[in-house]
C-alpha cells in the first residue's frame, strides 16, 4: 500500500490536460484564427509503425502560457500533444512563458524517413482518451504487476542487497498525461535508499530503474542487486511466487554476461513482449540469467551486480539497474533511456533558448574540416565505460574510450551537450546526459556534512589509499570539496532536456552547497569560476538570486585583487620580483598570477559584467586577466603551467583559454590583441594535428627532454629568477606529448573556431608555418614525416634526442620505407600459386632456424567423461627438444570429427596457457581459480575448447614455451628469452610458429579428425597463431581470427602495446616486415574460409589500422574470386572474445565445413555469482 503520495508542481499541465486533450482534427478541417505556429522540427523514426514522439522542444519568448494546449500537424493529420514545461520564459514584468518543454504525442510513421511536424496552439477542450496497451500496480509487498491488453502480465521485483520488511514506500508522481506516466517510490531502509521509477506509455513501452544508495561506509563495493521478471499466466502463480529467491540458485542459467559489454535483448512473452538492458553494455558487468518455471514459463532476472565483480560503490554513492520492456515494434530507447527516434529542431532556436552558438561549416577547407571532425570524434572517445560509464574524463588515441581518471567537474559539460543543438548530433547529447548521470550517482557528496558538494577526484593525488588498492577506478573523496564543486548549471539544462527529476534535485543540492560553502576570499580564490554556473542559471531561469550571488563571489574576491586587477590562486598578496617558479610544491607559497586560475576568473566574469555594467572594478578586472592572458602566452599557442616561465607549456588545455578570450570579446569587442592570441591555439592544433593525425597535450621542457637533469627539482639548480631560462630550446629540444586531452581542450574547439572565422581570414589560419617561428621549429623538430625514401637530403643538425617513447625520433622515415615489395599486389608475372610459394619461404626463412623433428609419440596420461564429449590429458613431442602436455577433446559418437586447433592469448598471464581453452580438472585450486578469472573476463565464462567439443569438434590445446607447464620466465623473462634463442640462432616467434605447424599436423593425423576440416581459432596473441598457422599449413583448412589484426604501420605509433618489447616478441619474425605486412601474411591462407573479428573498443589495435588491414585480405580473396569466404567484423567490443561473438564463429566453422551439430542436450553455465 501507499504510504504518502507527493505531487510535483510540474503535475499541473497533466491534470489540465486530462481535462481538456483535443481530439484529432480530420483532414481539411479549418482552423481558427486563434491558432498560430509555435515550433517546427522533424522526427527521423527509429521504427516505422505507431510510435510515441517524446522530445524536449525549446519554444521562443511570449508565445506559450502553461496553461494553453497544442495540437501536432504534419500537414494533413492533427494530434493532440501533452506539454510539460520544464522551463521558462520570465519577461519585464514577471509574467512566465514556456522556453522549454517536454511534448508527447503518438504517431504512424509509414516509412523510416523524417516527418516534418509544426506545433500549434488551440481553444479546442474535447476529451480523446488513447488506449492503454499497459497497466501498472503497485503491490505493498514491494513488487509492481506489468499487465498488457494483450493477456500477458509479469510480476517485476527489485532485487536489494537484504531481505528487509519491503514496507513504507513512499510514492510520487513526476509526469502524467494519457499518453505517458512516470512514477517514483522511495524507501530509506537500514543502511540503502532505494528508488523504484517507472515510465509507462500507453503503446506497452515501460522503463524501469531500481536506484540504491549506500548510506554507510560498511563497504566500498556493490551488493548483488538487480531485477527479477516472471511471467503471471495463473491467478495461482500471484501468490506462489515470493518477491525473493524461493529455488535454488543453481537453477538459473547465465544468459548473456555484460563484462565484456555487448548488446542483449530477449522475448519474455515470444512473438510480443521483449526485454533490454541498453545501458548495460557500458556498464560492463553483471548479466542475464533465466529459469524454467513448474509451470513451463520462464523467469528472466537481471544483476546490475553481484559482490564477485566489485563494482565500487563508495559511501553515499549510487548505483542503478534499468530494463526496458516493451511490444515487438515499439522503438527501443537510448543508453540514457530517451526516446531513440530523431528529433531535428533547427540551430537558431536552440540558439534562442540557451545560447548554444550555430554550426560552423569548413568543408570546402579540408584542413579544418579534419581538424573539427577530429574534435568531435575525440569528444566522444573521452566517455569513460565499465564502472565509471558516463563520466567523462580524458581523451587518448591509443583507446576508444576515456581513460580511469579525469577531473571531476561538470563545468564542460554545457559545451559537449551545446555541440549537440549545434550539430543535431545525438552522440554528444548522450555523452552529456550520460556524464550528468554520473556525476548525480557518484561525484556529489550525498552525506550528511557538506551536504550537496562534488567529491574530490582522485583520492590518489592526496596519497590517501583506495579500497584494496583498487586503480581501476577513480574513486572520489568522501566529503565536499569547494573548488569541484562547479558545472552544476548543466543540471539545469539535463533536467530541461529530460525531465527527469534528479537533475533538479542535484541542481538543488549543488547550488545549496555552493550558496552555503564556495567563496572565493578563503583561500580558494578559483572558485570565482563559480560565476559562469550563476549566470548561466541566471539565464536559463530568470531568477535574480542567482545573478546575485555570481556578484557576491566577485565582491568577496575585489578586496584581493592586486593594483592591475589580479589574484593569487590562494589570495596571497602578489610578489614583485618572485623567483623561478616551475611546480605546484613552490608556487603553493609564493603569490603569484597563475594563467590557469586566472582562467577561472575570465569563465563567468566577463558575462556578469554584462548584467553589471557599473559594478565597480568588473568590467576592469575582465580586461586585466584576458590582457594577462595574452601578455603570458607563449609564442607557441600555448600557456606555461604553472607559472608564465615554468619549463612545461600547456597545449591541449589552450583551447580553454582561447575560448575565455571570445567571452571577453563578446564583452568588450573582437580586439585585434585578443583575435591573435585565440590564432596562436588554434594554428599550434590545426598544424600540430595536420602533422601528427592527433593532438598534442603539452610540450615538456628540454632539460627533462634531453635528460639534462634527472629530477625535476634539480631545475631550481639552473635558474633562480623566471628571466633566466631560455625558453627558445624547448621547440627545437623539448618533447611533445602526444595523442591525450582532456575535455576543456576539444569541446571548445568548434565555438573558438566559429567566432575566430567570423572576424579574420581562413587564409590567414591556414598559412603554413615559416620554419623560423616556434611552431616551425617544433614541427621541424618533433613530426619528421613523408620524407622520400631516395634522394632524401642530408640532416642539416646533430641529433640531440634519438628515442622518442621508445621509437627512435626518425620512425617516420622508416615507416615510410616500408613498401612490403612481396606483398601479393606487388607481384607481377606469375600466378597466385607461384606468389604463395615464394611468400611463404620468405616467411619460413624469418621463423629462423626449426627445432629437431621426431615422432609425435604421443600418450594419454589421464582422461574424465564429460557431457557429449570425453577430455583427455595428453603428452606428445612437438620438436626433438620438447615433450609437451595437451588436452585433447574428443566429442561422443562415431567420427571421423572435424576439428579445432585451440591457440592460447597471452595477456601478460602465463600461469595459464591451455587452460584458457579448455576446462582443466587435475590442476591446482590456485590455478583453476585464475583460469576461471580469466575465462570470465575475456572469454563471457566460457570456456571455448569443451563449447566445441560439445558441438562435435575434437579439440587440441597446448602450451606456447613460457606458459602454464612450459613456463618459467614469465612477463619480466619473455624478453630475456627472445634475447637468447636470438643468441642461438633461434626466435621465440619463430619457435611457437613452428611448434604450432607441428600440432597442426599432430592434430590432423588423429584417427578421430575429419584431416580436411581441421580450424584454427585464437584471441589476440592466439589469433596471430590462427591466421599465421593457417597461412603457413596445409593442414589446416579454415581460421578464426580473434582480436589481432591491424597493418604494421598503424601498430607503431606511440604507446602501442607493439611498440614497448615484451609480449611483441612472441610475434616478431626479424626482417619479415622489410617484405610483407601482416595483412600480407595472413594473405597467404587464401582462398581458405578465413574470419577476421577486431573490437571498436580495443585500446591495441587503432580501428583506421584494422579497417586499412582488412581492405588488403579483401583485395586479395576477391583477386581470387572467393570473397564469400573472407568474413571481416568489427564488434562495439574491447579486446575480448563474447559469448555472442563466439556463437557467430562456431556457426560460420559449421558452414565452412558443412557441419551440423550432434543432438543432445548440453548446459549452458548453471550458476548465479554469489
Amino acid at each position: 500500500m501507499f504510504t504518502k503520495a507527493v505531487f510535483h508542481s510540474s503535475q499541473l499541465f497533466a491534470l489540465l490536460l486530462a481535462l481538456s486533450t483535443l481530439v484529432a482534427k480530420t483532414e481539411g478541417e479549418q482552423r481558427t484564427e486563434n491558432e498560430s505556429q509555435l515550433m517546427e522540427f522533424s522526427v527521423t523514426p527509429a521504427a516505422s509503425g505507431r510510435q510515441l514522439v517524446r522530445a524536449s522542444i525549446p519554444f521562443r519568448s511570449g508565445i506559450l502560457s502553461q496553461t494553453e494546449q497544442v495540437f501536432a500537424e504534419d500537414g494533413s493529420e492533427q494530434t493532440p500533444v501533452a506539454v510539460r514545461p520544464l522551463g521558462f520564459h520570465i519577461d519585464s514584468t514577471g509574467e512566465k512563458t514556456v522556453r522549454q518543454a517536454m511534448v508527447t504525442f503518438p504517431y504512424n510513421f509509414l516509412q523510416p524517413s523524417p516527418t516534418v511536424f509544426r506545433l500549434h496552439k488551440s481553444k479546442d477542450s474535447r476529451i480523446s482518451l488513447p488506449k492503454q496497451e499497459v497497466e501498472l500496480t503497485f503491490h505493498g509487498e514491494g513488487w509492481w504487476e506489468i499487465a498488457y491488453s494483450t493477456g500477458s502480465s509479469f510480476r517485476a521485483v527489485p532485487i536489494w542487497p537484504d531481505s528487509e520488511p519491503s514496507s513504507g514506500w513512499i510514492s510520487e508522481t513526476v509526469e502524467q498525461s494519457p499518453y505517458f506516466i512516470w512514477q517514483r517510490w522511495k524507501q530509506e531502509i537500514g543502511k540503502w535508499h532505494r528508488i523504484v521509477e517507472f515510465r509507462t506509455d500507453h503503446l506497452g513501452q515501460v522503463i524501469a530503474v531500481a536506484h540504491l544508495q549506500r548510506l554507510d561506509a560498511s563497504s566500498n563495493w556493490a551488493p548483488r542487486f538487480g531485477w527479477e521478471i516472471t511471467p503471471l499466466e495463473k491467478p495461482s502463480e500471484k501468490s506462489e511466487i515470493s518477491p525473493f529467491v524461493t529455488r535454488s540458485d543453481r537453477e538459473w542459467q547465465l544468459s548473456h554476461s555484460f563484462a565484456a559489454g555487448g548488446k542483449f535483448e530477449d522475448m519474455i512473452d515470444p512473438g510480443r513482449i521483449r526485454i533490454a538492458h541498453p545501458a548495460a553494455p557500458y556498464k560492463q558487468s553483471g548479466g542475464v540469467f533465466t529459469r524454467q518455471l513448474d509451470s513451463g514459463s520462464t523467469a528472466y532476472r537481471y544483476l546490475r551486480s553481484t559482490p564477485s565483480e566489485r563494482v565500487p560503490m563508495q559511501e553515499y554513492s549510487w548505483r542503478r539497474a534499468e530494463m526496458v520492456i516493451s511490444p515487438v515494434g515499439v522503438a527501443p530507447v537510448t543508453a540514457t533511456l530517451q526516446s531513440a527516434h530523431k528529433v531535428s529542431i533547427k540551430p537558431i532556436d536552440w540558439n534562442a533558448s540557451y545560447g548554444s552558438g550555430l554550426p560552423i561549416t569548413v568543408d570546402q577547407h579540408l584542413l579544418l574540416s579534419k581538424a573539427l571532425e577530429f574534435h568531435r570524434q575525440a569528444t566522444v572517445r573521452m566517455a569513460a565505460v565499465g564502472h565509471d560509464w558516463g563520466n567523462v574524463t580524458t581523451f587518448s588515441d591509443s583507446t576508444s574510450h576515456g581513460g580511469i581518471f579525469g577531473m571531476n567537474r561538470l563545468n564542460h559539460a554545457p559545451g559537449i551537450i551545446f555541440e549537440a543543438m549545434r550539430t543535431g548530433d545525438r552522440q554528444f547529447l548522450e555523452i552529456g546526459l550520460a556524464w550528468c548521470d554520473n556525476f548525480h550517482d557518484l561525484s556529489i557528496w550525498w552525506g550528511p556534512k557538506d551536504f550537496g558538494g562534488t567529491r574530490y577526484n582522485n583520492i590518489r593525488a592526496n596519497n590517501d589509499p583506495t579500497p584494496e588498492d583498487d586503480t581501476t577506478f577513480m574513486w572520489r573523496g568522501d566529503k565536499s570539496t569547494t573548488f569541484c564543486t562547479k558545472g552544476y548549471a548543466a543540471f539545469q539544462m539535463a533536467y530541461e532536456l529530460t525531465g527527469d527529476p534528479r537533475m533538479s534535485e542535484a541542481l538543488e543540492s549543488q547550488v545549496a552547497y555552493a550558496v552555503e560553502h564556495v567563496h572565493s576570499n578563503d583561500g580558494e580564490c578559483r572558485n570565482i569560476g563559480d560565476v559562469a554556473d550563476f549566470v548561466k542559471l541566471y539565464e536559463l531561469t530568470g531568477e535574480q538570486r542567482f545573478l546575485d550571488h555570481g556578484l557576491r563571489l566577485f565582491r568577496e574576491l575585489r578586496p584581493l585583487l592586486s593594483p592591475d586587477y589580479l589574484f593569487d590562486q590562494g589570495g596571497k598578496q602578489l610578489a614583485e620580483d618572485p623567483p623561478f617558479i616551475d611546480g605546484d610544491d613552490r608556487g603553493f607559497n609564493i603569490g603569484y598570477a597563475k594563467p590557469y586560475i586566472i582562467g577561472y576568473g575570465l569563465a563567468g566574469c566577463p558575462q556578469l559584467a554584462k548584467y553589471f555594467p557599473d559594478e565597480p572594478g568588473l568590467q576592469e578586472m575582465a580586461r586585466a586577466m584576458a590582457d594577462f592572458l595574452i601578455e603570458s602566452q607563449d609564442p607557441l599557442g600555448g600557456w606555461r603551467y604553472p607559472h608564465p616561465a615554468s619549463s612545461r607549456t600547456m597545449l591541449g588545455q589552450a583551447m580553454e583559454h582561447a575560448n575565455q578570450l571570445v567571452e571577453t570579446c563578446k564583452l568588450l569587442g573582437p580586439q585585434e590583441k585578443y583575435l591573435d592570441a585565440i590564432e596562436r591555439v588554434l594554428r599550434q592544433r590545426v598544424w600540430i594535428l595536420e602533422a601528427t593525425g592527433t593532438i598534442a597535450n603539452n610540450l615538456v621542457g628540454w632539460e627533462t627532454a634531453t635528460g639534462f637533469i634527472g629530477h625535476p627539482k634539480e631545475i631550481y639548480d639552473l635558474y633562480q629568477f623566471p628571466g633566466d631560462r631560455d625558453s627558445k630550446r624547448d621547440y627545437r629540444e623539448g618533447n611533445l606529448r602526444l595523442g591525450s586531452a582532456p575535455p576543456e581542450a576539444l569541446v571548445y574547439f568548434p565555438k573558438v573556431l566559429r567566432y575566430y572565422l567570423a572576424h579574420r581570414s581562413v587564409v590567414r589560419l591556414l598559412e603554413q608555418p615559416r620554419e623560423e617561428t616556434p611552431l616551425g621549429q617544433l614541427l621541424a623538430a618533433t613530426t619528421k614525416f613523408n620524407f622520400p625514401a631516395n634522394g632524401k637530403a642530408s640532416p642539416t643538425e646533430t641529433q640531440t634526442k634519438g628515442v622518442d617513447k621508445l621509437l627512435p625520433v626518425f620512425s617516420q622515415d622508416l615507416k615510410s620505407s616500408l613498401e612490403f615489395p612481396s606483398a601479393w599486389e606487388h607481384a607481377t608475372n606469375t600466378t597466385f600459386d607461384e606468389w604463395k610459394t615464394k611468400a611463404r619461404r620468405q616467411v619460413r626463412e624469418a621463423f629462423l632456424t626449426p627445432p629437431s623433428v621426431v615422432d609425435f609419440n604421443p600418450k594419454v596420461l589421464d582422461s574424465q567423461k564429460q557431457d557429449g564429449y570425453t577430455s583427455q590429458k595428453i603428452e606428445l613431442n612437438l620438436s626433438g627438444e620438447s615433450r609437451v602436455l595437451a588436452y585433447l577433446l574428443i566429442p561422443d559418437g562415431k567420427g571421423p570429427f572435424p576439428a579445432v586447433l585451440m591457440l592460447h592469448d597471452h595477456g601478460a598471464e602465463f600461469r595459464i596457457g591451455k587452460e584458457k581453452l579448455v576446462h582443466a580438472w587435475d590442476i591446482s585450486a590456485e590455478k583453476q581459480r585464475v583460469a576461471e578469472q580469466w575465462v570470465e573476463k575475456y572469454y563471457g565464462g566460457r570456456y571455448l575448447g569443451d563449447e566445441l567439443a560439445k558441438r562435435g569438434y575434437v579439440c587440441l590445446a597446448t602450451d606456447a614455451l613460457n606458459w602454464s607447464d612450459r613456463g618459467g620466465g614469465g612477463f619480466e623473462g619473455q624478453q630475456a628469452l627472445s634475447s637468447n634463442l636470438m643468441h642461438m640462432g633461434m626466435s621465440l616467434a619463430g619457435l611457437i610458429a613452428h611448434e604450432d605447424l607441428r600440432a597442426a599436423e599432430f592434430l590432423a593425423s588423429l584417427p578421430e579428425v575429419d584431416s580436411d576440416r581441421v580450424a584454427s581459432l585464437g584471441l589476440s596473441m592466439g589469433s596471430f597463431r590462427a591466421w599465421q598457422v593457417a597461412a603457413m599449413s596445409d593442414h589446416i583448412a579454415a581460421g578464426a581470427a580473434i582480436c589481432w589484426m591491424a597493418t604494421v604501420k598503424g601498430l607503431m605509433q606511440p604507446g602501442n602495446n607493439q611498440t614497448k618489447g615484451h609480449s611483441a616478441y612472441t610475434m616478431l619474425h626479424p626482417g619479415l616486415l622489410n617484405l610483407l605486412d601482416y595483412p600480407d601474411i595472413a594473405s597467404l591462407a587464401c582462398p581458405k574460409p578465413m574470419l577476421f573479428y577486431n573490437g571498436l573498443q580495443d585500446s591495441l589495435f587503432p580501428v583506421p589500422s584494422v579497417e586499412k588491414a582488412y581492405r588488403k585480405l579483401h583485395s586479395v580473396w576477391s583477386s581470387q574470386r572467393h570473397e564469400e569466404l573472407l568474413e571481416t567484423r568489427l564488434w562495439d567490443v574491447p579486446h575480448v572474445f563474447n559469448l555472442e561473438m563466439q556463437d557467430k564463429t562456431f556457426q560460420w566453422l559449421d558452414r565452412q565445413f558443412k557441419f551440423v551439430i550432434p543432438e543432445r542436450d548440453f548446459d549452458a553455465k548453471s550458476a548465479i555469482p554469489d
